[in-house]
């Protein structure tokens, strides 16, 4: 019995690209630290993927030879079946995202800043001394005087 074996994942600063045939019942992996021993026997046991796509390719056929197949043993029937059944009964999802900035009530400095996680963020000066909202997203800041967006910035974590 042999197996033929190609491995290719690639990483931030490399690509472990390796090809191998295993002709023996007892193989060893030999190499220097950190060359890529650990990646080759994760990805052969299924424990380590090459990438997002082979994790939806393995994941559906993970579905259609396990978990659709079986049949639970608290309802006796298979999940597959399960699904029909409930499907008609769902609702659609909610079309408008849920809004996960973090919201504070700040002042403006005479300078027209607004200080927030150390950092100052500016506005335009005819707000300097106003109480603002911030919402904080994690990629930016909005500042907002009663309903009007009046500046909006890149979030910075410095």
């Amino acid at each position: 019995m042999q197996l033929d074996v190609e491995l290719k994942k690639s990483f931030k600063n490399f690509t472990l690209d390796v090809a191998f045939r295993l002709s023996s019942p007892r193989t060893g992996i030999f190499g220097p630290s950190g060359s890529g021993k650990s990646t080759i026997m994760n990805l052969l046991s299924g424990l380590e993927l090459p990438d997002f796509a082979a994790l939806g390719q393995a994941a559906q056929v993970w579905l259609e030879s396990v978990a659709n197949v079986r049949v639970h043993r608290e309802t006796h029937r298979r999940p597959t079946d399960l699904w029909a059944d409930e499907r008609a009964h769902l609702h659609a999802v909610n079309p408008r995202p849920f809004d996960v900035g973090r919201v504070l009530t700040l002042r403006a400095t005479r300078q027209f800043r607004v200080n927030f996680e150390a950092n100052r963020y500016s506005v335009p000066a005819r707000f300097a001394g106003a109480q603002v909202t911030v919402k904080a997203y994690p990629d930016r800041v909005c500042i907002y005087h009663g309903e009007d967006l009046i500046a909006r910035h890149a979030r910075s974590f410095e």
